[in-house]
């Protein structure tokens, strides 16, 4: 059996048992994201750079923990982060044309607590511009297809994280995905307004600068996007 086909739980237990190293995994799944993403349309975006740093953290630490018990539940698994939830100083586009070379400058819940378990972060998964439309097919990038008939779409908004077994990598979650539970999507703030009334205020954190600046860049670039759409 290969490395991508195993379960993210025998995956992490092969890496806690000794049987397969963190840059062993990531090395063979890079290859498989470069070589099948564009074919799926997986990804907005790899980041082997970032996810080498973390694999050569996980080594360290499973060199220095005496018991595999203590080691981070998902160490050493990789697991890309979809493109609605910023990784600080990696690419934060949401699937939109005008966003196009925007780096996020800080990290959301979700990518901190996936860090924390160890997993390796490989890349940013494709999604509809700001994950509105029900297929994905953002400007510029190859249309998510479903691997097992690549005439069909792979749906939306979470088109992109749909590619991940294929590659070799394990979830994709992301606030307002399929893969985050409604409390954690209200704790962590959302793209969209929330699910039900908040008179607690709580989600009143979700408008922070950096959604702002967001906004004003759509509205300052909308006439230059439409211009080249028509071009």
């Amino acid at each position: 059996m290969q490395i991508h086909q195993l379960s993210a739980t025998e995956l992490a237990a092969a890496v806690r048992d000794g049987q397969l190293r963190p840059t062993e995994v990531l090395e063979h799944t890079l290859r498989r994201a470069e070589e099948l993403g564009p074919v799926v349309g997986a990804f907005s975006a790899l980041t082997p750079e970032h996810a080498q740093r973390q694999a050569l953290v996980a080594e360290e630490l499973i060199d220095a923990t005496p018991f595999d018990d203590l080691l981070p539940p998902l160490l050493g698994v990789p697991c890309p982060i979809k493109d609605m939830a910023a990784v600080e100083g990696l690419p934060f586009e949401g699937g939109s044309l005008a966003l196009r070379g925007l780096r996020a400058l800080h990290t959301d819940g979700i990518a901190t607590l996936l860090a924390h378990a160890g997993s390796l972060m490989i890349g940013k998964t494709a999604t509809p511009e700001f994950g509105l439309s029900c297929y994905t097919e953002p400007e510029g990038l190859p249309p998510a297809r479903t691997p097992w008939d690549l005439t069909r779409g792979a749906g939306g908004s979470s088109g992109g994280p749909m590619q991940r077994t294929p590659v070799g990598a394990r979830g994709s979650p992301c606030r307002g995905s399929r893969f985050a539970s409604a409390p954690d999507r209200e704790r962590d703030g959302g793209w969209g307004p929330p699910s039900r009334p908040d008179p607690t205020g709580r989600r009143a954190r979700a408008l922070r600068p950096e959604w702002i600046y967001l906004t004003n860049l759509i509205i300052e670039n909308e006439s230059a996007v439409l211009s080249r759409h028509s071009s």
